[in-house]
């Protein structure tokens, strides 16, 4: 047995336990939005992060953080959730050039758990399952790395 590879393989198959955990939860939550109720949420943060080349330009443009205001239930709160599945350039462009800061928009919540929210009520259509996938290939490929290790077969 090799002790590295072992586990080093159990590792990657954890963590991609982990992740196939949080991907089934927000699959999960990306299906039940669409039956919660909504209110009308304000913008108080629209911030994209991470450099882009983009027409020989680099841009702050791969990823997007929002922080936003709404009254559900008789009380205030704040969110921070655009979508259930994560937003990549050019889908980051699109949302905060069409929504800036202090502009308004519908908010989905949860109403036995109003801080489960989120501004966009259904995954987007070009990756559905992608991290699903990911994570179920990590806890494949952990799995083979381990039990290779542990025949002693890499290492």
């Amino acid at each position: 047995m090799n002790l590295a590879p072992t586990l080093g393989g159990l590792t990657l198959a954890a963590v991609g336990v982990y992740m196939l955990l949080h991907a089934r939860k927000q699959r999960r939550l990306a299906q039940a939005c669409k039956h919660w109720p909504s209110t009308t949420a304000t913008l108080t943060r629209v911030h994209l992060w991470s450099k882009r080349n983009i027409d020989g330009e680099m841009r702050e443009a791969k990823h997007l953080s929002v922080a936003y205001t709404f009254d559900a239930q008789g009380e205030t709160l704040t969110g921070h959730t655009v979508a259930f599945e994560q937003l990549v350039y050019p889908e980051t462009v699109a949302f905060a050039e069409a929504h800036p800061e202090g502009s308004t928009l519908p908010v989905s919540y949860n109403p036995a758990k109003p801080a489960e929210n989120v501004l966009l009520p259904m995954p987007p259509n070009t990756k559905p399952w992608s991290g699903l996938m990911l994570s179920g290939g990590a806890v494949l490929l952990g799995c083979v790395i381990a039990f290779m290790g542990y025949l002693g077969k890499i290492g």
